[in-house]
Protein backbone atom coordinates (compact mmCIF):
# COMPACT_ATOMS: atom_id res chain seq x y z
CA UNK A 1 0.00 0.00 0.00
CA UNK A 2 1.96 3.41 -0.99
CA UNK A 3 1.22 6.05 2.09
CA UNK A 4 4.45 7.99 0.43
CA UNK A 5 5.06 10.16 -2.63
CA UNK A 6 8.80 11.86 -3.58
CA UNK A 7 9.03 15.60 -4.04
CA UNK A 8 11.23 16.43 -6.39
CA UNK A 9 12.68 20.31 -6.98
CA UNK A 10 15.69 21.88 -7.86
CA UNK A 11 16.48 19.08 -10.84
CA UNK A 12 16.24 16.09 -7.60
CA UNK A 13 15.18 12.89 -9.08
CA UNK A 14 15.97 9.52 -7.94
CA UNK A 15 17.69 6.65 -9.62
CA UNK A 16 18.18 2.97 -9.59
CA UNK A 17 21.12 1.32 -10.77
CA UNK A 18 21.80 -0.46 -13.90
CA UNK A 19 20.05 -3.80 -14.79
CA UNK A 20 19.92 -6.28 -16.80
CA UNK A 21 16.29 -6.78 -15.95
CA UNK A 22 15.54 -3.38 -18.00
CA UNK A 23 17.08 -4.61 -21.16
CA UNK A 24 13.98 -5.02 -23.00
CA UNK A 25 15.74 -5.40 -25.88
CA UNK A 26 12.82 -5.03 -29.07
CA UNK A 27 10.17 -6.55 -26.84
CA UNK A 28 7.34 -5.54 -25.31
CA UNK A 29 7.54 -3.39 -22.17
CA UNK A 30 5.38 -1.09 -20.06
CA UNK A 31 6.09 2.04 -17.97
CA UNK A 32 3.96 3.51 -15.40
CA UNK A 33 3.54 6.08 -12.76
CA UNK A 34 1.67 8.43 -10.81
CA UNK A 35 2.56 11.94 -10.88
CA UNK A 36 1.79 15.22 -9.44
CA UNK A 37 3.27 17.87 -11.37
CA UNK A 38 4.51 21.21 -11.03
CA UNK A 39 6.20 21.69 -14.40
CA UNK A 40 7.16 19.68 -17.38
CA UNK A 41 9.53 16.73 -17.26
CA UNK A 42 10.57 13.34 -17.51
CA UNK A 43 8.47 10.95 -15.53
CA UNK A 44 10.79 7.53 -15.91
CA UNK A 45 13.88 7.15 -18.26
CA UNK A 46 16.90 5.04 -19.24
CA UNK A 47 18.43 6.70 -22.13
CA UNK A 48 21.70 8.42 -22.28
CA UNK A 49 23.30 11.28 -24.32
CA UNK A 50 25.52 9.05 -26.16
CA UNK A 51 24.68 7.35 -29.66
CA UNK A 52 25.71 4.04 -31.22
CA UNK A 53 25.30 0.36 -30.84
CA UNK A 54 24.57 -0.67 -27.09
CA UNK A 55 22.93 3.00 -26.27
CA UNK A 56 19.56 2.78 -26.95
CA UNK A 57 16.69 3.74 -24.77
CA UNK A 58 13.51 4.67 -23.33
CA UNK A 59 11.89 7.81 -21.80
CA UNK A 60 8.25 8.50 -20.67
CA UNK A 61 8.09 12.40 -20.66
CA UNK A 62 5.55 15.30 -19.85
CA UNK A 63 5.92 17.85 -21.85
CA UNK A 64 5.73 21.70 -21.66
CA UNK A 65 2.15 22.06 -23.88
CA UNK A 66 1.01 18.86 -21.50
CA UNK A 67 1.32 16.10 -23.95
CA UNK A 68 3.23 13.24 -23.36
CA UNK A 69 5.36 11.32 -24.54
CA UNK A 70 6.96 7.33 -25.03
CA UNK A 71 9.61 7.60 -27.13
CA UNK A 72 12.12 4.89 -27.74
CA UNK A 73 15.98 4.74 -29.42
CA UNK A 74 18.40 2.27 -30.45
CA UNK A 75 21.31 4.82 -30.96
CA UNK A 76 21.18 5.44 -34.01
CA UNK A 77 16.77 6.37 -34.65
CA UNK A 78 14.20 6.95 -32.62
CA UNK A 79 10.95 6.32 -32.27
CA UNK A 80 8.15 7.70 -30.12
CA UNK A 81 4.43 8.57 -29.68
CA UNK A 82 3.46 12.04 -28.63
CA UNK A 83 -0.20 12.26 -27.11
CA UNK A 84 -2.49 15.65 -27.70
CA UNK A 85 -1.95 18.05 -25.42
CA UNK A 86 -3.70 17.56 -22.08
CA UNK A 87 -4.43 19.66 -19.06
CA UNK A 88 -2.24 17.83 -16.89
CA UNK A 89 0.25 20.92 -15.71
CA UNK A 90 -2.72 22.89 -15.56
CA UNK A 91 -5.22 20.86 -13.61
CA UNK A 92 -2.97 19.83 -11.43
CA UNK A 93 -3.64 16.87 -8.59
CA UNK A 94 -2.44 13.32 -9.18
CA UNK A 95 -2.50 11.84 -12.31
CA UNK A 96 -1.58 8.25 -13.19
CA UNK A 97 0.45 7.96 -16.36
CA UNK A 98 1.42 4.73 -18.26
CA UNK A 99 3.25 3.99 -21.82
CA UNK A 100 3.39 0.32 -23.83
CA UNK A 101 5.18 -0.86 -26.41
CA UNK A 102 3.70 -4.00 -27.95
CA UNK A 103 4.73 -5.94 -31.23
CA UNK A 104 6.46 -2.35 -31.59
CA UNK A 105 3.51 -0.29 -31.13
CA UNK A 106 3.61 2.23 -28.69
CA UNK A 107 0.39 3.19 -26.82
CA UNK A 108 -0.11 5.98 -23.78
CA UNK A 109 -2.34 6.24 -21.52
CA UNK A 110 -3.89 8.75 -19.20
CA UNK A 111 -5.74 7.85 -15.58
CA UNK A 112 -6.18 4.10 -17.57
CA UNK A 113 -8.17 5.68 -20.34
CA UNK A 114 -6.44 5.17 -23.57
CA UNK A 115 -4.82 8.96 -25.54
CA UNK A 116 -4.34 9.37 -28.79
CA UNK A 117 -1.41 10.41 -30.21
CA UNK A 118 0.93 10.49 -33.36
CA UNK A 119 4.10 8.77 -33.95
CA UNK A 120 7.56 10.26 -35.60
CA UNK A 121 10.68 8.59 -35.74
CA UNK A 122 13.75 8.18 -38.08
CA UNK A 123 14.14 4.32 -36.69
CA UNK A 124 11.50 1.19 -37.69
CA UNK A 125 10.00 0.18 -34.71
CA UNK A 126 10.48 -2.31 -32.21
CA UNK A 127 14.30 -0.74 -31.44
CA UNK A 128 16.57 -2.07 -29.05
CA UNK A 129 16.57 0.10 -26.35
CA UNK A 130 19.29 -2.16 -24.74
CA UNK A 131 21.98 0.07 -22.90
CA UNK A 132 24.03 -0.47 -19.27
CA UNK A 133 22.60 2.96 -17.62
CA UNK A 134 20.68 3.17 -14.72
CA UNK A 135 17.00 4.01 -14.49
CA UNK A 136 16.01 7.80 -13.40
CA UNK A 137 12.77 9.08 -11.92
CA UNK A 138 12.35 12.32 -12.57
CA UNK A 139 15.10 13.20 -14.80
CA UNK A 140 16.95 11.77 -17.80
CA UNK A 141 20.92 10.88 -18.85
CA UNK A 142 19.62 12.33 -22.24
CA UNK A 143 21.30 15.66 -21.97
CA UNK A 144 19.35 16.66 -25.75
CA UNK A 145 16.04 16.18 -23.59
CA UNK A 146 14.30 19.78 -23.58
CA UNK A 147 11.69 17.91 -20.77
CA UNK A 148 14.68 16.93 -18.51
CA UNK A 149 13.81 17.72 -14.82
CA UNK A 150 10.44 17.32 -13.31
CA UNK A 151 9.13 19.52 -10.40
CA UNK A 152 6.41 17.92 -8.82
CA UNK A 153 5.35 14.51 -6.79
CA UNK A 154 5.71 11.25 -8.22
CA UNK A 155 3.72 8.04 -6.60
CA UNK A 156 4.92 4.66 -6.97
CA UNK A 157 6.76 3.38 -10.00
CA UNK A 158 6.09 0.02 -12.24
CA UNK A 159 7.77 -1.28 -15.10
CA UNK A 160 7.21 -4.59 -16.85
CA UNK A 161 9.16 -6.38 -19.25
CA UNK A 162 5.55 -7.25 -20.86
CA UNK A 163 2.74 -4.87 -22.71
CA UNK A 164 0.17 -4.23 -20.15
CA UNK A 165 -2.86 -4.52 -21.66
CA UNK A 166 -5.91 -1.85 -20.50
CA UNK A 167 -7.88 -3.89 -18.37
CA UNK A 168 -4.83 -4.89 -16.40
CA UNK A 169 -3.53 -1.09 -16.08
CA UNK A 170 -7.16 -0.30 -14.64
CA UNK A 171 -7.49 -3.02 -12.14
CA UNK A 172 -4.41 -2.23 -10.81
CA UNK A 173 -3.63 1.90 -11.08
CA UNK A 174 -5.29 2.13 -7.54
CA UNK A 175 -4.02 -0.96 -5.75
CA UNK A 176 -0.67 -3.28 -5.33
CA UNK A 177 0.77 -5.71 -7.19
CA UNK A 178 1.82 -9.53 -6.29
CA UNK A 179 5.71 -9.49 -6.25
CA UNK A 180 5.90 -12.28 -8.46
CA UNK A 181 3.22 -10.94 -11.53
CA UNK A 182 4.19 -11.92 -14.83
CA UNK A 183 7.05 -9.69 -16.09
CA UNK A 184 7.38 -7.63 -13.06
CA UNK A 185 10.76 -6.01 -13.03
CA UNK A 186 10.20 -2.82 -10.62
CA UNK A 187 7.90 -1.87 -8.58
CA UNK A 188 8.79 1.21 -6.27
CA UNK A 189 6.06 1.32 -4.54
CA UNK A 190 6.87 3.95 -1.89
CA UNK A 191 4.79 1.85 0.90
CA UNK A 192 7.62 3.65 3.38
CA UNK A 193 9.60 6.19 3.19
CA UNK A 194 12.71 4.79 1.03
CA UNK A 195 12.87 3.34 -2.37
CA UNK A 196 12.92 -0.19 -2.05
CA UNK A 197 12.03 -2.57 -4.70
CA UNK A 198 9.02 -4.80 -4.42
CA UNK A 199 9.61 -6.38 -7.67
CA UNK A 200 11.80 -9.95 -7.71
CA UNK A 201 14.59 -7.33 -9.08
CA UNK A 202 14.86 -6.06 -5.48
CA UNK A 203 16.85 -3.15 -6.93
CA UNK A 204 15.98 0.54 -4.93
CA UNK A 205 15.97 3.91 -6.04
CA UNK A 206 18.02 6.24 -4.45
CA UNK A 207 17.85 9.82 -3.42
CA UNK A 208 19.45 12.28 -6.39
CA UNK A 209 19.94 15.94 -4.90
CA UNK A 210 16.50 17.84 -3.70
CA UNK A 211 14.29 14.80 -3.15
CA UNK A 212 11.86 14.12 -0.09
CA UNK A 213 10.01 11.70 1.01
CA UNK A 214 6.53 13.26 1.89
CA UNK A 215 2.84 12.21 2.84
CA UNK A 216 0.38 11.34 1.96
CA UNK A 217 1.18 9.35 -1.24
CA UNK A 218 -0.74 8.72 -4.57
CA UNK A 219 -4.22 7.44 -4.29
CA UNK A 220 -5.51 4.36 -3.65
CA UNK A 221 -8.42 1.54 -3.02
CA UNK A 222 -8.84 -0.19 0.52
CA UNK A 223 -8.39 0.99 4.23
CA UNK A 224 -11.12 0.48 6.77
CA UNK A 225 -14.86 2.21 6.28
CA UNK A 226 -14.00 2.15 2.62
CA UNK A 227 -17.74 1.30 0.94
CA UNK A 228 -18.87 1.85 -2.31
CA UNK A 229 -22.63 1.67 -3.85
CA UNK A 230 -23.22 -1.19 -6.15
CA UNK A 231 -26.79 -0.81 -8.23
CA UNK A 232 -27.88 -3.47 -10.75
CA UNK A 233 -31.40 -3.67 -12.23
CA UNK A 234 -33.52 -0.78 -11.17
CA UNK A 235 -31.75 -0.03 -8.09
CA UNK A 236 -30.78 3.29 -6.92
CA UNK A 237 -30.92 5.26 -3.71
CA UNK A 238 -33.09 8.20 -2.77
CA UNK A 239 -32.90 11.51 -1.05
CA UNK A 240 -36.27 13.35 -0.07
CA UNK A 241 -36.99 16.21 -1.37
CA UNK A 242 -35.49 19.46 -0.26
CA UNK A 243 -35.07 23.09 -1.02
CA UNK A 244 -31.10 22.94 -0.50
CA UNK A 245 -31.22 21.44 -4.12
CA UNK A 246 -33.43 24.43 -5.31
CA UNK A 247 -31.01 26.02 -7.57
CA UNK A 248 -33.29 28.18 -9.40
CA UNK A 249 -31.12 29.57 -12.49
CA UNK A 250 -28.05 29.77 -10.00
CA UNK A 251 -24.94 28.20 -10.19
CA UNK A 252 -24.30 24.18 -8.97
CA UNK A 253 -22.04 21.46 -9.12
CA UNK A 254 -22.31 18.11 -9.25
CA UNK A 255 -19.46 14.85 -9.30
CA UNK A 256 -19.30 11.52 -8.09
CA UNK A 257 -16.98 8.09 -8.19
CA UNK A 258 -18.42 5.73 -10.65
CA UNK A 259 -16.72 2.15 -11.88
CA UNK A 260 -19.55 1.41 -14.34
CA UNK A 261 -20.60 -1.94 -15.82
CA UNK A 262 -22.57 -0.33 -18.55
CA UNK A 263 -24.27 4.01 -18.98
CA UNK A 264 -26.46 5.17 -17.04
CA UNK A 265 -27.44 8.50 -14.97
CA UNK A 266 -25.18 8.95 -12.33
CA UNK A 267 -27.25 11.54 -10.16
CA UNK A 268 -30.27 13.30 -11.02
CA UNK A 269 -33.38 15.20 -10.22
CA UNK A 270 -35.76 15.45 -12.78
CA UNK A 271 -38.96 14.13 -13.44
CA UNK A 272 -41.16 13.06 -16.79
CA UNK A 273 -43.49 15.64 -16.41
CA UNK A 274 -43.34 19.32 -17.97
CA UNK A 275 -44.26 22.81 -17.16
CA UNK A 276 -43.84 25.39 -14.37
CA UNK A 277 -42.01 24.15 -11.22
CA UNK A 278 -40.97 20.84 -13.19
CA UNK A 279 -37.21 21.88 -13.76
CA UNK A 280 -34.67 19.77 -13.13
CA UNK A 281 -31.11 18.22 -13.98
CA UNK A 282 -28.70 15.03 -14.56
CA UNK A 283 -25.68 13.86 -14.52
CA UNK A 284 -25.57 11.06 -17.49
CA UNK A 285 -22.83 8.52 -18.69
CA UNK A 286 -24.58 7.87 -22.44
CA UNK A 287 -23.84 4.82 -24.52
CA UNK A 288 -20.95 5.92 -26.14
CA UNK A 289 -18.92 6.67 -23.54
CA UNK A 290 -19.90 10.85 -23.43
CA UNK A 291 -21.08 12.33 -20.13
CA UNK A 292 -23.93 14.55 -20.33
CA UNK A 293 -24.94 17.42 -17.90
CA UNK A 294 -28.54 18.61 -18.73
CA UNK A 295 -30.89 21.54 -17.16
CA UNK A 296 -34.75 21.84 -18.01
CA UNK A 297 -37.43 24.47 -16.92
CA UNK A 298 -40.22 22.73 -17.71
CA UNK A 299 -40.25 24.30 -20.80
CA UNK A 300 -36.99 23.26 -22.67
CA UNK A 301 -33.96 22.27 -21.78
CA UNK A 302 -29.94 23.28 -22.55
CA UNK A 303 -27.07 20.48 -22.06
CA UNK A 304 -23.48 19.67 -22.75
CA UNK A 305 -22.41 16.63 -23.95
CA UNK A 306 -18.63 15.78 -23.80
CA UNK A 307 -16.63 13.70 -26.96
CA UNK A 308 -16.52 9.57 -26.06
CA UNK A 309 -14.58 8.83 -23.59
CA UNK A 310 -13.14 5.17 -22.66
CA UNK A 311 -15.00 5.42 -19.27
CA UNK A 312 -17.08 2.31 -20.26
CA UNK A 313 -13.54 -0.07 -20.25
CA UNK A 314 -13.42 -0.27 -17.17
CA UNK A 315 -12.52 0.67 -13.70
CA UNK A 316 -12.74 4.08 -11.41
CA UNK A 317 -13.33 7.21 -12.49
CA UNK A 318 -14.34 11.02 -10.82
CA UNK A 319 -16.68 12.82 -13.33
CA UNK A 320 -18.22 16.46 -12.60
CA UNK A 321 -20.96 18.92 -14.24
CA UNK A 322 -20.87 22.68 -13.42
CA UNK A 323 -22.51 25.26 -14.12
CA UNK A 324 -21.06 28.70 -14.07
CA UNK A 325 -23.43 31.61 -14.82
CA UNK A 326 -25.52 29.87 -17.45
CA UNK A 327 -22.77 28.20 -18.99
CA UNK A 328 -22.40 24.06 -18.73
CA UNK A 329 -18.87 22.03 -18.09
CA UNK A 330 -17.93 18.45 -17.57
CA UNK A 331 -14.84 17.17 -15.76
CA UNK A 332 -13.05 13.89 -15.89
CA UNK A 333 -10.21 12.82 -13.29
CA UNK A 334 -10.47 16.47 -12.40
CA UNK A 335 -9.61 17.22 -16.38
CA UNK A 336 -12.03 19.15 -18.45
CA UNK A 337 -13.75 17.65 -21.28
CA UNK A 338 -14.24 19.09 -24.58
CA UNK A 339 -18.38 19.43 -25.07
CA UNK A 340 -20.83 20.91 -27.21
CA UNK A 341 -24.16 22.49 -26.22
CA UNK A 342 -27.12 22.66 -27.64
CA UNK A 343 -30.94 22.99 -26.27
CA UNK A 344 -33.96 24.73 -27.04
CA UNK A 345 -34.16 27.54 -24.36
CA UNK A 346 -31.69 30.35 -23.38
CA UNK A 347 -30.16 29.30 -20.15
CA UNK A 348 -29.42 29.92 -17.10
CA UNK A 349 -32.57 27.81 -16.92
CA UNK A 350 -34.98 27.36 -13.57
CA UNK A 351 -34.49 23.55 -12.70
CA UNK A 352 -36.56 24.00 -9.26
CA UNK A 353 -38.77 21.02 -8.62
CA UNK A 354 -40.28 19.09 -5.80
CA UNK A 355 -38.95 15.92 -6.36
CA UNK A 356 -36.32 13.33 -4.78
CA UNK A 357 -32.50 13.81 -5.51
CA UNK A 358 -31.46 10.37 -7.25
CA UNK A 359 -27.90 8.49 -7.26
CA UNK A 360 -27.99 5.56 -9.93
CA UNK A 361 -31.48 6.67 -11.63
CA UNK A 362 -33.67 9.16 -13.01
CA UNK A 363 -37.37 10.30 -12.87
CA UNK A 364 -37.67 11.75 -15.89
CA UNK A 365 -38.64 8.20 -18.11
CA UNK A 366 -38.14 9.73 -21.56
CA UNK A 367 -34.15 9.50 -20.43
CA UNK A 368 -32.65 6.48 -22.36
CA UNK A 369 -29.88 5.96 -20.02
CA UNK A 370 -31.76 5.90 -17.11
CA UNK A 371 -30.63 3.12 -14.53
CA UNK A 372 -27.00 2.96 -13.89
CA UNK A 373 -25.23 -0.39 -13.26
CA UNK A 374 -22.01 -0.57 -11.80
CA UNK A 375 -20.42 1.13 -8.13
CA UNK A 376 -20.90 4.26 -7.58
CA UNK A 377 -18.65 6.20 -4.31
CA UNK A 378 -18.41 9.86 -2.85
CA UNK A 379 -21.37 11.50 -4.57
CA UNK A 380 -21.31 15.19 -3.97
CA UNK A 381 -24.03 18.30 -4.63
CA UNK A 382 -22.86 21.90 -4.67
CA UNK A 383 -24.89 25.39 -4.43
CA UNK A 384 -21.89 26.78 -5.78
CA UNK A 385 -19.97 26.45 -9.37
CA UNK A 386 -16.86 24.84 -7.91
CA UNK A 387 -13.63 25.49 -9.88
CA UNK A 388 -11.41 23.20 -11.43
CA UNK A 389 -8.91 23.57 -8.60
CA UNK A 390 -11.06 23.25 -6.48
CA UNK A 391 -12.76 20.09 -7.96
CA UNK A 392 -9.18 18.87 -8.23
CA UNK A 393 -8.38 19.07 -4.66
CA UNK A 394 -11.09 17.11 -3.70
CA UNK A 395 -10.80 14.41 -5.89
CA UNK A 396 -9.37 11.89 -3.49
CA UNK A 397 -9.75 13.72 -0.60
CA UNK A 398 -11.95 15.04 1.76
CA UNK A 399 -14.01 18.29 2.03
CA UNK A 400 -14.88 20.37 5.16
CA UNK A 401 -18.06 19.22 6.11
CA UNK A 402 -19.16 22.93 6.30
CA UNK A 403 -17.80 24.06 2.93
CA UNK A 404 -18.84 26.42 1.01
CA UNK A 405 -22.03 25.70 -1.07
CA UNK A 406 -22.03 21.90 -0.39
CA UNK A 407 -25.46 20.83 0.05
CA UNK A 408 -24.84 16.66 -0.38
CA UNK A 409 -21.82 14.64 0.68
CA UNK A 410 -23.12 10.60 0.72
CA UNK A 411 -19.50 8.92 1.50
CA UNK A 412 -20.95 5.31 1.84
CA UNK A 413 -18.49 4.86 4.22
CA UNK A 414 -20.46 4.30 6.85
CA UNK A 415 -22.36 1.38 5.01
CA UNK A 416 -25.27 3.39 4.90
CA UNK A 417 -26.57 6.86 2.72
CA UNK A 418 -25.61 9.00 5.56
CA UNK A 419 -25.16 12.72 4.38
CA UNK A 420 -22.09 14.15 5.82
CA UNK A 421 -23.29 17.87 4.54
CA UNK A 422 -25.44 20.50 6.53
CA UNK A 423 -28.55 19.36 4.75
CA UNK A 424 -28.06 15.97 6.75
CA UNK A 425 -30.86 14.64 4.15
CA UNK A 426 -30.05 10.40 3.95
CA UNK A 427 -30.12 8.42 0.75
CA UNK A 428 -32.42 5.93 1.25
CA UNK A 429 -32.08 2.62 -1.32
CA UNK A 430 -34.58 0.91 -3.76
CA UNK A 431 -34.32 -2.09 -5.60
CA UNK A 432 -31.23 -3.75 -5.87
CA UNK A 433 -28.56 -1.57 -4.11
CA UNK A 434 -25.87 -2.88 -1.86
CA UNK A 435 -22.86 -1.74 0.01
CA UNK A 436 -19.55 -3.64 -1.58
CA UNK A 437 -15.79 -2.75 -0.57
CA UNK A 438 -12.84 -1.08 -1.31
CA UNK A 439 -14.84 2.00 -2.30
CA UNK A 440 -13.74 4.97 -4.27
CA UNK A 441 -9.85 5.73 -4.45
CA UNK A 442 -8.44 8.18 -1.91
CA UNK A 443 -5.06 9.88 -0.51
CA UNK A 444 -4.00 7.29 2.17
CA UNK A 445 -3.98 8.71 5.76
CA UNK A 446 -0.42 9.63 6.71
CA UNK A 447 1.62 7.63 9.64
CA UNK A 448 3.61 8.44 12.26
CA UNK A 449 7.02 7.66 11.46
CA UNK A 450 10.58 8.04 12.66
CA UNK A 451 12.54 10.58 11.16
CA UNK A 452 14.52 9.42 7.69
CA UNK A 453 18.02 9.57 7.89
CA UNK A 454 20.46 8.90 4.25
CA UNK A 455 21.14 5.50 3.82
CA UNK A 456 23.58 4.25 2.83
CA UNK A 457 21.83 3.18 -0.74
CA UNK A 458 21.85 6.85 -0.88
CA UNK A 459 25.09 7.55 -2.60
CA UNK A 460 25.07 8.98 -6.18
CA UNK A 461 24.41 6.07 -8.71
CA UNK A 462 26.37 6.02 -11.47
CA UNK A 463 25.02 7.41 -14.95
Amino acid sequence: MSRYAIRLRNDGFMAAASDEAYDFGTGDFTVEAWVHPQSAGTLVARKGSAGGGGNGGWLLVLRADGSIKLATDNGFGFYELDSAPTALLSAGGWHHVAGVRRDGELALFLDGLALQGTVRGTGESPLNVDNALRVTVGATDQQQEPDNHLAGMVGPVRLWGVARSQEQILQSMFRGVEPGAEGLVADWALARPNGADLSPTRNPLSRQGDARFVQPGAPQQGGTGSWALALQGEGSMDARANAAYDFGAGDFTLEAWIAPQGPGTVVSRKGTDGGAGNGGWLLVLNGDGSLKLATDNGFGYFQAVSAPTGVLAGGWHHVAGVRRKGQLALYLNGLPLQATSSGNAKPPLNVDNALPLRVGATDQRQEPFNHFSGEIGRVRVWGVARTQAQLTAGVYGAVPGDARGLVGEWTFDRRNGHDSSPTGNPLVRRGRARFVRPGAPRLAAPIAVAPVRPAPDEEPVPA
